[in-house]
């Protein structure tokens, strides 16, 4: 009869020392668990400072965009009000819009870089919310387990208390996790308008260089064309003057030709000359005619000779109007490739930012 109790009690004692190493075993993973929540939550402090730090940096690079924007607008107005300037002013409007866009990509890169740093940082804060999530679950559910084996043995009212705040914990953290799942999906609405923005600005840039193109085409083309038609004018005229002298010098040379004939006859004949002279009242000095003639020939050749200058200063105005337009074409050539690169990179930057989205939305149906 003394054996039976003695056999219990070493039983009761076997099983105490069995709930005491399972307690202790808890208690160790419970150790374990808490300090693996004290680093998430370290990290995620971290990572909450490096958020806001990266969101001031947007805002900076937000204002810094909209006054790059605003000069850029600023420009935009200012070209309304020079299209009737010369043609250095319009390189000289370009070339400031291509410094602000210039500017405005950098800054546009600036918060695309940040955009991304932010999303990633996020990205790592849902994760580690996740993470602390699903352990302070198993935590709590391991408690509840406890508490549950503890109520079927007989549960006092502090542990119904405690259960009870477990549970409420619980569905805080569930409540915690959809408005995080809420949040996501506000950014991705978010990052879609900003693409369809994108695609918006991207066709009325393409839309306002097609127009300033075809302007500054249809002014070049109305330009040459007056400068040829009155190039063609002035060699129309100077041709018909060089025809006239031609003529004048061919009737000058005849009389001359004539007056030596005459003083030759003269010579042979004198009373025949002296009576033509008498006669037709002709001038009797043939050398001082010959003279003036020839003077008059010098003088049509001198004037031949400048119109023949003054045809070589316009066909070299016109090859220098020709290397400008030549200069002007390879400059637009060299815009025209500047911008279809940049469209390229616009779309590029839409479909990299549409895979995220995707990815985004992936991650939330998971």
């Amino acid at each position: 009869m003394a054996t039976e109790p003695q056999q219990r009690v070493v039983g009761l004692r076997r099983k105490l020392q069995l709930l005491e190493d399972s307690l202790a075993d808890g208690e160790s993973a419970l150790e374990d668990k808490l300090r693996l929540s004290q680093t998430l939550n370290s990290e995620l402090a971290s990572i909450q400072f490096t958020t806001a730090s990266l969101e001031e940096s947007k805002v900076t690079a937000s204002d810094a965009y909209r006054a790059a924007s605003r000069a850029k607008q600023v420009l935009e107005n200012g070209k309304a009000q020079t299209d009737q300037l010369l043609r250095s002013s319009r390189e000289e409007y370009v070339n400031q819009l291509m410094a602000v866009d210039d500017a405005t990509k950098d800054v546009e890169a600036n918060i695309g870089e940040i955009s991304s740093r932010i999303k990633g940082l996020k990205e790592k804060k849902v994760e580690a919310q996740k993470r602390l999530t699903v352990v302070r679950l198993m935590s709590m559910l391991d408690e509840l387990q406890n508490l549950l084996k503890k109520k079927v043995n007989g549960p006092s009212g502090g542990e119904e208390t405690r259960a009870q705040e477990l549970l409420k914990t619980v569905q805080e953290l569930s409540r915690e996790r959809e408005r995080t799942i809420h949040l996501l999906s506000k950014k991705e609405r978010e990052m879609a308008a900003l693409i369809d923005l994108k695609k918006r600005r991207i066709k009325e840039l393409r839309k306002e260089f097609t127009r300033n193109v075809n302007t500054y085409a249809d002014s070049n083309s109305k330009e040459l064309s007056g400068v040829a038609q009155r190039i063609q004018v002035e060699r129309n005229q100077l041709l018909q003057e060089i025809g006239r002298l031609e003529e004048a010098n061919r009737k000058m040379k005849d009389a001359l030709t004539d007056t030596k004939y005459t003083a030759e006859a003269a010579v042979r004949d004198r009373g025949t000359a002296l009576s033509a002279v008498a006669t037709m009242s002709v001038s009797a000095n043939p050398e001082r005619e010959c003279a003036l003639l020839r003077e008059r020939i010098q003088k049509a050749n001198e004037e031949r000779h400048m119109y023949m200058r003054k045809t070589e200063e316009v066909q070299a105005d016109v090859d220098e109007e020709m290397v400008e337009y030549n200069a002007e074409m390879s400059r637009l050539r060299k815009e025209i490739s500047f911008y279809q690169e940049e469209s390229t990179r616009f779309e590029k930057e839409n479909k990299e930012l549409k895979r995220l989205c995707d990815t985004l939305a992936m991650s939330l149906d998971d």
